[in-house]
Order: C-alpha cells, then sequence, then structure tokens
C-alpha cells in the first residue's frame, strides 16, 4: 500500500489511496490486455470498494493505459518523460512502476546449484538489449551477513558484475552427510537447532526489512528470494539427532517464534505491494537425494531408497519448501521449486513485474487503525487465473514511519529517489581516539517547499546508523534540518498556501548538514537516510570507514576537509568537493605525533574557464602550528575559483619524523545560484 503521486518514490505520513497490483493471464499463461474499469471488482473485507482508477502497466513498451473508463481503447502515456525534475512537474519513468530486488541466500545454497542460478541469470542480462525494470542485487553470505552487491540500477554492467560476486562467492558449506557425522551427542544436536531457529528468525527479519524499505515504491515490485527454503519446526528437520517418529507432536508443531516472524514477513510484504517470488535452484532429484542421504543412506543405482524414506523425505521436503511456498501464495507471487530451466522462470517474472493492472480505491480510514484488512479482486471474465495480494496490515502512521525509516538504514539501497551526496571524515583527539564525522548535501532545487504561520520553509528529516563489521548498530542519530526562505504576511502566506508548488529556492544552492561520533577501533558501516517532509522524498547513502587499532603512536594525518565560507562568513563541510560558485574555499588538515610538519601543495583546472588555473597554481611552502596537545593543524586558502572542476593536492613532509604523504580532491564549483 503506497500513496502519493506515481512518479516519484516516497514516504507518506498519512494514506489516502490503497493500490493493487493485479495479473490477470488465460489459461495459456498468456497476459490478458484489454480489460477495463468494468471488468474488475475489488472487496475489502468483504465489502466492495469503488475503483477510483485502473491502469495499464507495460514497461517493455514504455507504456501506461488508462484504463478507468468502458471503452477498450485508450491512450498510452509514455512512461519516459524528458520533465525537467527541478521545474516541479510530474514526471512518469519508467522505474517508478516496477522494480526486481534479488535476495541470494547463501546459508543453504551449495556451490553447484548456486551456478546454475547465476550463469541462467547473468545470460539473461547479457541477452537484454535494456532494461526497463530497475534491479538490486543483495547476498546474505554463508554466515549469516547481509551483503549489498548493486542497488536498484537500470545499468547492465553493474547488474552483471553483482550476478559475477555471488557466482565467484565460495559458498563454505559441507555436506549433509558430513554435518550429520560430525553431530557426536545429543548436545550438538540441540545446539545445531537452536543454530538453524536463530539464522531462520534473522533471515524472516531481513526480509520483512526489504518489504518495509520498498514501501516507498508505488509500483510493483517483486522481490526474489533465491533460497533452498526455511524449515519451521523445531530446529532443522536434517539434524535430529534420532530417527524419532515424525508423526509425533513436536515433529509436527511449528516453531512459535520462527512463525512470528514468518507471518511478520508476509504483513510486511502485502502492506508494501510487495510481491515475492521464490526461487529454489535445486533440481527435484537432487532435493530428494540430498535428504535420503542425510537420513536414510545414500540412494542406490536403481533411484530407490531404503524402505520408509519415501514419506519421511515428503515430510522433510514439506516442512523445508513451504516457507518458499506460503511466501508466494501470500503476496502475489510465485513460487519456482525443481525447475530445470531457469532463464525461463526469470524471464516469467520479469514479465509479471513488466505487465499488470494497477487498481486503486480509496482508503477507508486515511491515518491508519492497526489492523488487518482482506483484499480480494475479481474479473468478470471466464477461464482466467486473477493473482493479486491477499490484504494488508493499515500500520499507523508513527509505526509506519518508524517501521520505514528502520528499513531503510537498513538497505539504503532500496530508497535513492532523492539525490544526495554525503561524506565520513575521520581526525583524531591527543589520547587517539578517532573522531568521524559525516556531512550531507543535497541540491536546492530537490527539496519541497511548504508553508507556515511565519512563511516558506524547506525541512528535512535525517537519520543515521553507525554498524560494526558484525552488523551491530554503535551509533544512532536522528535530527533535522530546516532552511527559512521567507517570512510572510497574512494575506501573503494565504496566496502561497493555494499554490501547487513554490519555487523559491535558488538553483545552484545547496543544503548542508552535519553529525560527528567518538568511534573506538573497528570497521563501520554508516547508513544515512534522509526524509523531505514536504514532498516524501526519500534519498540514502551508505560509506565504509576503517579506524585501526593502535595509532595513537603513530605518524598519520586526519582525511582531508574542505570547508567553504559564505557572505555571512557561515562555515560548512565541502561534501563530495561541490560548492557554490563565489564562496571562499578553504583545505584543513591535521598531523599527529608530527616533528616538524609542512605543507605544499598544486591546484589545476580540469575543466573551468578560469585561465588562472589552466596551467595550476602552486600552494606555497607552510609550516603547521602545533596545539599544546601536540596536534599539528592548518588551514589553507584557495585561490578564488570559477564554475568548473578542480584537482588539489597537497604535500605534507615531516623531515623531522622522517615521514611524508600526499591528500588528493576534486573540487567541483556549481554555478552561481539563481533565484526563481
Amino acid at each position: 500500500m503506497v500513496a502519493g503521486h506515481a512518479e516519484q518514490q516516497r514516504f507518506e505520513a498519512t494514506v489516502s489511496r490503497v493500490r493493487v497490483d493485479v495479473i490477470v493471464q488465460d489459461r495459456e499463461g498468456g497476459f490478458v490486455d484489454d480489460l477495463t474499469v468494468d471488468d474488475f471488482r475489488i472487496f475489502e473485507d468483504g465489502n466492495e470498494q469503488s475503483i477510483l482508477s485502473v491502469q495499464m502497466v507495460d514497461l517493455p513498451a514504455g507504456v501506461l493505459f488508462d484504463r478507468s473508463r468502458s471503452v477498450t481503447t485508450s491512450t498510452p502515456t509514455n512512461l519516459v518523460s524528458n520533465t525537467d525534475p527541478s521545474s516541479g512537474a510530474p514526471s512518469e519513468r519508467s522505474g517508478d512502476f516496477g522494480a526486481m530486488v534479488f535476495v541470494v541466500d547463501f546459508q543453504n545454497l551449495d556451490f553447484r546449484n548456486k551456478l546454475r542460478f547465476t550463469e541462467a541469470w547473468e545470460d539473461l542480462i547479457a541477452q537484454s538489449d535494456g532494461l526497463q525494470i530497475p534491479r538490486a542485487v543483495y547476498l546474505i553470505d554463508q554466515v549469516g551477513r547481509l551483503e549489498e552487491l548493486a542497488p536498484l540500477t537500470q545499468d547492465p554492467k553493474t547488474l552483471l558484475d553483482a550476478a559475477g560476486e555471488v557466482s565467484n562467492r565460495s559458498t563454505v558449506r559441507k555436506s549433509l552427510r558430513d554435518e550429520r557425522i560430525e553431530e557426536s551427542g545429543p548436545i550438538d544436536a540441540m545446539l545445531r537447532r537452536y543454530r538453524d531457529r536463530d539464522n531462520a528468525i534473522y533471515t524472516y527479519e531481513l526480509l520483512t526489512q526489504f518489504a518495509e524499505g520498498l514501501s516507498a515504491r508505488p509500483g510493483r515490485t517483486a522481490l526474489i528470494w533465491v533460497s533452498t527454503g526455511i524449515s519451521l519446526m523445531y530446529g532443522d528437520a536434517y539434524q535430529n539427532s534420532s530417527r524419532r517418529d515424525t508423526r509425533s507432536d513436536d515433529a509436527g508443531s511449528p516453531n512459535p517464534m520462527i512463525l512470528a516472524r514468518q507471518e511478520a514477513f508476509h504483513r510486511a510484504a502485502n502492506s508494501a505491494n510487495v510481491s515475492v517470488y521464490t526461487l529454489d535452484p535445486t533440481p527435484k532429484i537432487e532435493q530428494v537425494a540430498g535428504i535420503a542421504d542425510a537420513r536414510f543412506g545414500p540412494i542406490g543405482e536403481d533411484g530407490v531408497t531404503p524402505l520408509g524414506a519415501s514419506n519421511q523425505m515428503s515430510y522433510e521436503l514439506d516442512a523445508i519448501r513451504n516457507s518458499l511456498r506460503q511466501a508466494a501464495a501470500e503476496t502475489g507471487g510465485k513460487a519456482f521449486i525443481g525447475w530445470a530451466d531457469l532463464a525461463d522462470v526469470l524471464r516469467d517474472i520479469e514479465a509479471d513485474t513488466g505487465r499488470y493492472y494497477l487498481l486503486t480505491y480509496a482508503a477507508p480510514q486515511p491515518e491508519g487503525d492497526g489492523e488487518y484488512h482482506d483484499i480480494r479482486v475479481e474479473v468478470l471474465r471466464e477461464d482466467i487465473d486473477v493473482r493479486a495480494r491477499d490484504g494488508y496490515y493499515y500500520y499507523l502512521a508513527d509505526d509506519r514511519r518508524s517501521r520505514f525509516v528502520s528499513a531503510a538504514l537498513s538497505l539504503p539501497g532500496t530508497v535513492a529517489d532523492l539525490p544526495l551526496k554525503a561524506q565520513a571524515t575521520r581526525s583524531w583527539s591527543a589520547n587517539g581516539m578517532a573522531s568521524v564525522m559525516v556531512s550531507i548535501a543535497l541540491s536546492a532545487e530537490e527539496v519541497g517547499l511548504s508553508v507556515d504561520e511565519d512563511g516558506v520553509y524547506a525541512g528535512l528529516e535525517v537519520h543515521a546508523a553507525v554498524l560494526n563489521d558484525r552488523l551491530e548498530t554503535k551509533e544512532e542519530h536522528h535530527g533535522g534540518l530546516q532552511r527559512r526562505l521567507r517570512r510572510s504576511s497574512a494575506m501573503q502566506l494565504n496566496a502561497l498556501a493555494g499554490m501547487s508548488q513554490i519555487n523559491s529556492l535558488p538553483r545552484g544552492e545547496l543544503l548542508v548538514y552535519r553529525m560527528e561520533w567518538v568511534l573506538p577501533p573497528d570497521e563501520y558501516d554508516i547508513r544515512v537516510m534522509v526524509l523531505d517532509e514536504t514532498t516524501g522524498r526519500v534519498g540514502s547513502a551508505r560509506m565504509f570507514v576503517e579506524i585501526s587499532e593502535d595509532e595513537s603512536a603513530e605518524w598519520r594525518t586526519s582525511d582531508l576537509l574542505l570547508i567553504e565560507t559564505d557572505g555571512a562568513n557561515k562555515a560548512r563541510p565541502v561534501v563530495n568537493g561541490r560548492i557554490p560558485a563565489r564562496r571562499i574555499v578553504s583545505a584543513f588538515l591535521e598531523v599527529y605525533n608530527g616533528v616538524t610538519p609542512s605543507v605544499s601543495g598544486f591546484i589545476q583546472a580540469i575543466d573551468s574557464a578560469e585561465s588562472a588555473l589552466v596551467d595550476g597554481v602552486k600552494i606555497f611552502y607552510t609550516p603547521l602550528d602545533e596545539d599544546p596537545d601536540g596536534i599539528h593543524r592548518g588551514a589553507f586558502i584557495l585561490p578564488p575559483l570559477s564554475p568548473g572542476t578542480f584537482r588539489l593536492r597537497l604535500d605534507i613532509d615531516d623531515p623531522g619524523a622522517a615521514q611524508e604523504t600526499s591528500l588528493e580532491a576534486n573540487i567541483e564549483v556549481l554555478p552561481a545560484p539563481v533565484q526563481r
């Protein structure tokens, strides 16, 4: 369930519209493309709803058909628009109406079947002339950690690189028989069952985060879960230390902790309009052979298993693979288990994501009620198959926001509508403690404007999380940035409030926000999420920072920090080298455990009309000053910079400590801000 305009990925505090993706196919599996509003009926909790609009999305053709009227003919709208995004006018883009997110789970995937999947996947990407549907790739590695291999993108090379990374990564998985031999007693078996239970819970929690992070996407999102499945039973059905009677209550009882996480995942997927497609790349005969070999001995040459194995294998297969079937059945997706041609499977998923009907009806309670609501879609034709989600959980506004923020921080690659730049710079205190400053910058023309009793302003929510290399959250930050643009009289405010779009932020201006943490030695994964309070657009970024052990006695420098100063003498960090024109730019650095450090350097125009810098300008030799704590510091004002791109190099030389190094940075000076 997603609200707001269909042209942009955004989060809304209230949900005024319920959107339901519907796939209608004939008996041969072909898409039925001539339906109109008169062919559909939609029910919520058994009550028929008035359909506000019906659209047929055809991403391969790049068009959107309005079928909200009874006639079968309709004028297509091009999904790729040349509308200037800075104008604030709506723009329809093909990527807004569909996405495919691959989650490849290595925890139970062996090497051979992983290659079956990646070979088909790589071939399909390489054969595509153009990718109309953006894709993202995530990997749950063999120890359960989540890695982002590619954020949502339509670039084939990025996706091929991600698929290649999956293909080349070792699964490091022992055979089921080897695992069974290692279990020397009931204690080992019990510990293994606890481990499998925890892995199942963690995997479902990750999948739930994906669904909630994708909730801002207005179109159909396919979450492709590549896995051999999760057992819902007490421990893993493979790993029981004795051949107990599986007809007992314990053998057939789902683990309540796993079951609760499974239900939360299905609920989140339906609420976010995410359809789950499950893909087990293991051929059927290998599935049967693996279980029989582990529990009853190897299958004979004639394909016959030992006596009694057949019923037990069937039971255990269902216990594992039912998690895949249920996820697909309850979210409007499909389960592909034991398919021989994986390329056909991937094409089938892409076809579903590329052609569907989008039905919209008014939400009964826009603020949410915290209850689950059933959805049923009927099509008034015979001999057809209709697939849609079964319902949605109508989260309260605060709950929906907190879940979304948490998911966006966990999976920054799934939210990227609001373009932002972020950087992390390190410095150290005299006692060796590291400080990491994170700076965020957004172009002013990307930010929406609001009106309150004081006038016009731009407001942003900023959330950040610092994770260590074990993905444990070590620090959090929740804040905001508000810039007041204009104070107005009551008459002017009334006029402004009636405007559909207010364009007052100067073009070429940057909004900058910063935060800082003191962190012990470790490797850190820093995630940032920004929410535009006016438009609901969301942006994200991710940075990696390493702080080494025992650096308190080592000679080193801080990261290079560029600072820009405006006419009011306000200093702000320069983020990724981008600054507005007519600003004074200084380079700042520190040297720790130095003796006689000094700095010289060079700046040269790479792409600029500034003739004085085309051949380069030297930054003269300057000794660094030492403070009472023994840290040497220096700030260097750069020559005036006109719009263009420049290369800066600073050379640090410390003959007293027999040390030297160089720091480099690119600087992009934007055109002078223009008031609109």
